[in-house]
This record gives structure tokens, sequence and C-alpha cells, in this order.
């Protein structure tokens, strides 16, 4: 081979009557970079500046040695030397063993990431959904083991036992669908500050440092339950009475806010009664009971979320019949509620691509992606009547087999 480079070069020597630029195969994987040089070659042609003693320091000290013309060649010369660079290039690849044109890796990819991913409660509804998800994930992902946990019941003080075992059970990332924000906000702050990145999912945590959420966005919970509102009262008293938790409430307040800001659009709706309920269950329960007394006309009852519902039966009715309700939650212990008539609407989001979301996103942040994603993933809040039902009940079946939306 280093025969036959030596005559191509003697013979292309002869057609241009001087030296040419050599190009080192050891340091070339094709022949572009013999065109660049030859390309630099010309520019010295046309440059007499650069033929000046003081370059010539400069241009020994190139990667690619190079004899360089005399400065009496025409510039003509000069591009018959193209085509015979192009083919030593050529020709020093084959002496090399060929060009090797596969794409280069990236070493993050190879990195093996652990994620605990913390669950409300064993005995909520979205917890066959994450163990689904997470063994769907896990075998389209081989690098990533998802370590998925939950209290035995919803306790926020569980919740935080298994936030602070994160690193004893060396999780690169954390991901979490929390019963009480305000409870785990400060050990989610400090996870992330002692360099293990936290994840919400479903629910936000104001006022932590986490690192990404993935969820509805309270507003946008807030604006449908408006609009539900304006279907079910097209052709009914367009007054409401609001239950809430307050405009000062980290989560509930942008929900309301949201429902606030969008009555207007339909209809309008008039909020006869603002009742805030301050996130407690029994209080809630006791206000909506009295309030129904005094406006047993009213035409609609909107909740923001289930508080009342928590301190009752699954039989036991909240309102007598014949009451309209639109309810801020769409999980499978509220579906009879809305097939016998004591809802009208529920609101809810797709909760599978919500921690499959998580999922993605975990692994990206713990192989140091996370400048280049959006800190908030929101999930379209959807609005679900009766008639949609029948296809909520076979999506949820489908998240707990791990299946996509059908």
């Amino acid at each position: 081979m280093k025969a036959l480079r030596s005559s191509s070069a003697a013979r292309l020597n002869g057609r241009t009557g001087s030296p040419i630029a050599w190009v080192d195969s050891s340091a070339c994987s094709c022949a572009l970079p013999a065109c660049d040089t030859t390309r630099r070659h010309r520019g010295e042609m046309r440059n007499p500046r650069r033929n000046h003693p003081a370059a010539a320091g400069a241009n020994q000290r190139s990667s690619h040695p190079m004899v360089h013309p005399s400065t009496s060649r025409s510039p003509c010369a000069n591009h018959r030397l193209r085509p015979a660079a192009v083919l030593l290039g050529a020709l020093a690849c084959l002496a090399a063993g060929g060009c090797d044109s596969r794409p280069t890796q990236n070493p993050r990819m190879s990195q093996f990431v652990r994620v605990l991913f913390i669950a409300s409660a064993k005995d909520d509804p979205t917890w066959p959904v994450v163990q689904a998800t997470a063994k769907r994930f896990a075998e389209k992902y081989p690098l990533t083991a998802i370590d998925v946990d939950a209290p035995g019941t919803r306790s926020p003080k569980i919740q935080q036992d298994l936030l602070n075992a994160a690193r004893t059970r060396e999780a690169n990332v954390v991901c979490i669908m929390p019963n009480d924000p305000a409870a785990v906000q400060p050990i989610v702050s400090n996870l992330s500050l002692s360099g293990i990145p936290v994840i919400t999912v479903g629910t936000d945590i104001p006022g932590a440092r986490r690192d990404v959420y993935c969820g509805p966005s309270e507003l946008d919970i807030g604006r449908k339950c408006a609009a539900a509102c304006g279907q079910i009262l097209e052709r009914r008293s367009k007054t409401v009475m609001l239950l809430h938790a307050g405009e000062e409430h980290p989560v509930y307040g942008a929900r309301l806010l949201g429902f606030r800001e969008s009555t207007r659009l339909h209809g309008p709706i008039e909020i006869l009664r603002d009742i805030n309920g301050h996130n407690d269950a029994m209080r809630s329960f006791r206000l909506m009971k009295a309030e129904a007394r005094r406006y047993p006309r009213i035409g609609c009852w909107v909740l923001l979320d289930d508080w009342p519902l928590r301190t009752i039966g699954d039989a036991e009715r909240l309102l007598p019949l014949g009451v309209t309700m639109v309810l801020c939650d769409a999980e499978p212990r509220h579906w009879n509620r809305l097939r016998d008539g004591q809802f009208q609407a529920l609101i809810g989001y797709d909760v599978q691509v919500a921690i499959e979301e998580a999922m993605f996103r975990a692994i990206r942040v713990a192989r140091g992606e996370i400048s280049d994603m959006t800190r908030e993933t929101y999930i379209p809040a959807e609005i679900i009547t009766d008639k949609e039902l029948p296809r909520w009940e076979a999506r949820w079946a489908a998240w707990r087999e791990g299946l996509p939306t059908p």
C-alpha cells in the first residue's frame, strides 16, 4: 500500500511539477481533511502576506505537515491540486482500513438509573396504574430500575419516611405523588439541594425546590370545571354554590382562580355563595349541608375537591336527589355517583401519561439533561359526563394493565 501511495504521489507530482500537501492517515478518517488542507494551500497562493517568512513558523506547526509551493506558480496550478489531494486522502483511508461512519454514542445513555417512585397509597386507585406503568417502562428502558413504594393507606408521615430513605435506597432520582404537599415540602427541597432530583406527579408542591412537575395545571382544572357548569346549566339557572379551600391555599388557590376567571365565559355563571371549607373534610361537609338547606333550588354545586365525600360512606348520598353537582376528581371511587345522577360531571386527567412522563423525565434528569427540559409538563384536564364514563372506565382498565390509552 505504501508503494501504491508513493507511486501515486510521484505521478501527481509529475502533473503539477511541485510538491503537494501530504495528509497523515493516522489523523484522518476520511478524504475531507485533505480537501481542507488543499483549501488552506490555495489560500496562501491568493494571500501573499501568508508567504512572508514570519508566517512560515506558524505553517510548520500545522497538524498536517505541508511543503509550500513556490510563489512563482500561477493560481491555476492549485486547481489541479484539489483532485490530487482528494485522491491521496482516499488512498490514505484505504491504507488505514477504511473510514468509520458509525455515529458516536452518547455516553450518558449507557448510565444506569435507579428511580424511587413514591405513590399516594397502596389502597389508592392509582397504585396498580403506577405498578403496571413502571413494569412496562423498565422493560422499554433496560438500564433503568424503578423502585415503586407507597404507604398502605394515605399517610403524609409515611411518605416523609420514604423520602428520607431515598439516599439509603441508592436512588438517583425520586418521583412522588404527594398526599399532603405542605407536609413533604421541606424534605423535597432538601433532597433536591443535596443532589437527588425530585419530580412531583399529579399534584405539585408549591414553594418546594422540586425539579420537574408532571400532571394537570390547577388553573386548567378550574377552567374545565367552569366549562362543565356551562354545559350542564345551558337551559337552567346559571347560579352556583362554590366549595373551595381559599385563595391563599398553595394548591387549591390556583384552581379557584381558574374557575372564577372562566365563569364569565360560560353564561356568564353567577357564584351565588362562596364557601371556604379551609381544606378540611368535616368543616366542608357541615357547611355544605347547612347551605344546601338554605338554597334548595340552586342551579349547581361546584366542589373543587372531594372534601365532604371523605366523611360519608360510598352508599350515602351527599345531597338530595335532583341537586346538580360538579366535582374536580374523576377517580374510580366517584364513578357510581356519576352513574346514578348524584354528579353530572367529573374533572380528571390522563393519570398514566402523567406517571410515564415523570419516569421518562426522571431518566433525563438523572443523566444531567435537565437544562434542556421544561420544568412543568402539564397534562390536559378533561370533562367526564355519564356519556363519556364507559370510555373513561375502559381507559382506566387499560392503564391498570400497563397498556396505552385505547
